[in-house]
């Protein structure tokens, strides 16, 4: 598109000319596209198209004095008598229309006409019905709540008298066939990167020309992308902005410029780590091994004392997991059973690792402490000892390399430490685990000077001085900031060293640090934010396939899976307690794993069948939902009641 002021360009009377009036308008485009920049092709083309509407109308009404006996007959309550004498409506024609409406008008003499009738036949039933009732001086009227893409009869009749005298003359009836807009469906992106994302749709349903697409950033200023012919259902954009948020929208349009098709709106996000992403992919291939090794799973024990054998040896990190749950009925792992395993592990990590396998107290030990994206490691003997840290690091790789999912919510300065292995981090008072030490050093960072000669002298200052290794140093305004950053760093990194440097160790069993020192923005893949590590609806809409919606049930169920992933949305960043299902549970029980992994997904396959709950499929990554609900609440409900009772692959 261009940004300077418009100009006609000239065109030789005999380059573009119209064979005939069924010209595709499409086939006009092309030979126009190359010489006239967008929006010049669209003026084009709504001149084009009024051009062949007025003569399409004319045709029709020259032919049809001519065809009237040839007409399909419309029984009429015959309550009156149509009159000769009383002028019938002129020129009835179509001013606009959407999928669901459409606006007629039409001329007469109405000093006479008490009002018209409307009446409206569809032609995929033949069901003549009333479609609407203007007074004689009225000439216009809004037809409502009509099918999409179907075409109708329409008739108008003017009517003198009135039913309560009991003498009603009618007109001859008016007639005119139109239909409603084209819509399509399944609007989904596929193959998105840093800068370009591609939209794919189903043919659209109905009469169509062409598909106009258009998209919109932050700004929410529309952009014309293209006009694409009505064998086309796929579009690539291109020169887009990393992490930007568009919308994108899809129109089918009718060569009659007045009547607008249903457009379909999807929101995506571009991939701000596209390249990381795939730069990790490469290196995992180098590290892998063909060969396999076999796990089997109790869920009735904690994972911990599971993971020791498998953890023990760093070469098996490299074998292809082959995962079998004790309490499933199913002993093949074709990704489902690995991905939740995955998942368990880290899951494990957070949680919380309990002391001994005999230990009647049933109280996890922590492994990290401290509020979202702020976690650090804690610092216990006990756990040290055991190598339990590093047995995490294993985890956390293990589960990076296979396509399981990071750890996310740790703090800066613990991601940094396990890039680089310096003390030499970013340091954030947030990241101070302790919360009465953390308030205390911010009512220190917040302090006036006056304020400082008295909050520098007090105990719990000089506590943690001393902590620090700082003895006889009083705290006042010169050294204040230094000072500040001595305790925030033995509070973060140095009172944890050890068990720093014992995660990261295991963390770098299979060279993984290497990788990110050469790309360091891979490191937030890894250890996401907590925000990031949610699963959002526009995340999903890529992934979700639809088998073919060749009937109404299907159609019906698919509209009632998509909004239910909405809803779960909803319950997710809102913290709606109505129900605990969210997004990432879904995911779960459609794939075994809640987050989207640093490696990517393949496509979620939706089917349809006759059951009343849906069944996932986890190791294939699809999902049956039940079609007898034409009711949404009655869906969700069924939806809700399968999710709550999930508790992992095999008993699904």
């Amino acid at each position: 598109m261009g940004c300077g002021p418009s100009h006609s360009p000239s065109i030789a009377k005999d380059d573009i000319y119209v064979k005939d009036i069924d010209t595709p308008l499409h086939s006009i485009q092309k030979s126009l596209q190359e010489a006239l920049p967008l929006r010049a092709t669209k003026q084009f083309l709504v001149v084009a198209q009024l051009l062949r509407s007025i003569s399409t109308n004319a045709l029709e009404l020259e032919q049809g004095s001519r065809a009237t006996s040839a007409a399909p007959k419309i029984t009429r309550p015959s309550t009156s008598s149509e009159d000769p004498g009383i002028s019938r409506p002129r020129d009835l024609r179509v001013t606009g229309g959407t999928c669901r409406e459409l606006s007629i008008q039409w001329e007469g003499e109405s000093s006479n006409v008490d009002y018209h009738e409307i009446y409206i036949t569809s032609q995929s039933d033949d069901q003549r019905k009333f479609g609407g009732i203007v007074t004689g001086k009225d000439n216009t009227l809004t037809i409502r709540d009509l099918l999409p893409a179907t075409e109708y009869e329409i008739e108008v009749t003017s009517v003198i008298g009135k039913k309560s005298s009991g003498e009603i003359k009618k007109s001859e009836p008016t007639t005119l066939k139109t239909s409603t807009g084209p819509y399509i469906e399944n609007l989904r992106t596929k193959k998105i990167t840093d800068r370009s994302l591609e939209v794919r749709w189903y043919p659209a349903i109905g009469e169509v020309d062409h598909y106009a697409v258009t998209h919109s950033g932050p700004d929410n200023v529309e952009i014309e992308d293209a006009y694409l012919d009505e064998d086309t259902t796929t579009y690539k954009l291109e020169s887009l902005d990393p992490g930007v948020m568009y919308t994108v929208s899809v129109t089918p349009q009718k060569w009659d410029p007045r009547i607008i098709g249903d457009a379909q709106t999807i929101r995506v996000k571009t991939d701000d780590k596209f390249e990381e992403k795939r730069a990790l992919k490469e290196h995992i291939r180098t590290i892998v091994d063909g060969e396999t090794i076999q796990i089997q799973v109790d869920r009735t024990i904690p994972v911990w004392g599971q993971c020791k054998e498998i953890y023990r040896n760093k070469e098996d990190l490299r074998l292809t997991p082959e995962v079998s749950f004790k309490d499933s009925h199913r002993t093949y792992d074709l990704g489902g059973p690995r991905r939740e395993f995955l998942t368990l592990i880290i899951d494990s990590i957070m949680t919380g690792y309990k002391k001994d396998d005999d230990d009647e107290l049933d109280v996890p030990m922590l492994l990290f402490e401290g509020e979202e994206d702020h976690k650090v490691l804690t610092h216990d003997e006990v756990l040290l000892e055991k190598g339990t840290y590093g047995m995490a690091g294993r985890m956390l790789q293990h589960s990076i390399i296979w396509g399981g999912p990071g750890l996310a919510g740790l703090a800066q300065s613990v991601k940094e430490f396990v890039q680089t292995g310096t003390e030499y981090v970013t340091l954030h008072v947030d990241d101070v685990p302790d919360t009465d030490c953390r308030l205390h050093l911010q009512m220190i960072i917040d302090c006036s000077a006056t304020e400082l000669s008295t909050l520098g002298n007090d105990v719990t200052t000089i506590n943690l001085l001393v902590d620090a290794g700082i003895n006889g140093t009083p705290m006042n305004i010169n050294n204040k900031d230094v000072l500040l950053q001595e305790i925030l760093l033995h509070q973060i990194v140095r009172c944890r060293l050890r068990e720093l440097k014992q995660f990261r160790e295991g963390f770098d069993c299979l060279s993984l640090i290497q990788f990110l020192k050469h790309n360091p923005g891979a490191l937030e893949i890894i250890f996401p934010k907590h925000k990031d590590s949610i699963t959002t609806y526009c995340q999903m809409c890529p992934l979700i396939k639809f088998k073919p919606r060749d009937s109404a049930d299907k159609k019906q169920a698919a509209q009632n899976f998509m909004k239910y992933l909405q809803e779960c949305e909803h319950r997710q960043t809102t913290g709606v307690e109505e129900s605990s299902i969210t997004l990432s549970k879904v995911l779960q029980f459609i794939t075994g794993c809640p987050v989207l992994p640093p490696k990517s997904y393949g496509n979620i396959t939706v089917w349809f069948h006759e059951n009343p709950l849906p069944i996932a499929e986890t190791c294939f990554q699809d999902v049956y939902i039940p079609i007898k609900f034409h009711d949404y609440a009655d869906f969700r409900s069924a939806m809700d009641e399968a999710l709550n009772s999930y508790e992992g692959f095999g008993l699904s």
